[in-house]
């Protein structure tokens, strides 16, 4: 009977040299002796006949599912619009204010009436740049908070 010992068979845990027989000083004997595990060999090309028993939604379905994800999504977009706003609204709407109390603008017309066409007067922009100013500084003040 001439059926290889354990020893005989490389395994994985068998040192690279001593798979080499011919050039090697280290023998088959002198490996640690492992039981190993016959490898299966499987045709790459084979398709696996049955369905794969875990399935995983798309990550649209699972997030618009999930608890909580979709409402900081809508916060986030609320907050963003708010900023936004103030941002752009706060100086148009504050710069007549900004206008008359820092620059002595007296006309009647508001600053904001005058057309793209027209020159404004020199109140109105230093009330504009004031107002952005202002809006500026108080937006940061608020990201400052807020990290």
């Amino acid at each position: 009977n001439m059926a290889p010992k354990i020893n005989d068979v490389p395994s994985e845990s068998t040192p690279l040299h001593s798979r080499s027989h011919e050039n090697s000083h280290v023998h088959s004997h002198d490996a640690p002796t492992t039981a190993h595990l016959s490898m299966i060999e499987i045709d790459p090309n084979e398709r696996i006949k049955r369905p794969s028993v875990v399935r995983h939604k798309s990550f649209i379905v699972h997030f618009a599912t999930s608890k909580g994800a979709p409402q900081i999504v809508i916060l986030c977009l609320l907050l963003a619009l708010g900023f936004g706003s103030t941002i752009g609204v706060v100086p148009a709407v504050a710069t007549d204010r900004y206008a008359r109390l820092n620059h002595d603008y007296l006309d009647e017309r508001n600053c904001a009436d005058f057309k793209i066409d027209e020159i404004k007067p020199q109140e109105c922009l230093n009330g504009s740049n004031d107002a952005q100013g202002a809006a500026a500084m108080a937006n940061l003040i608020s990201n400052g908070l807020t990290f």
